[in-house]
């Protein structure tokens, strides 16, 4: 099985129920050959629960799934980053 997180940051017209749909979906798709660690959802413009996922222990994560791409130039920069030094990958939602 490969260990897989799952982040997803919110867009700004997006409710909760709408999120938690979407993840439910890709959680039906990759749950069979994965093994989910962890499921983090930030608002718009938050990165708490970035932070927390990178906070983890990466070395235990192949894969991060992540909605779309970062807008802050910091946070995409620290995962790239953190995914050369812990060996995990980043895929986004739409490439499954």
């Amino acid at each position: 099985m490969v260990n897989i997180a799952i982040y997803y940051q919110k867009s700004e017209q997006e409710t909760s129920e709408d999120s938690v749909n979407r993840i439910n979906e890709l959680i039906q798709v990759l749950e069979e050959p994965h093994t989910i660690k962890g499921v983090f959802i930030d608002r718009q413009v938050e990165s708490n629960a970035l932070i927390e996922l990178l906070s983890s222990p990466l070395s235990q994560i192949e894969f991060i799934y992540i909605n779309k791409p970062f807008k802050n130039e910091f946070d995409s920069e620290l995962v790239h980053q953190l995914a050369r030094t812990e060996n995990f990958k980043i895929k986004y939602f739409d490439e499954i």
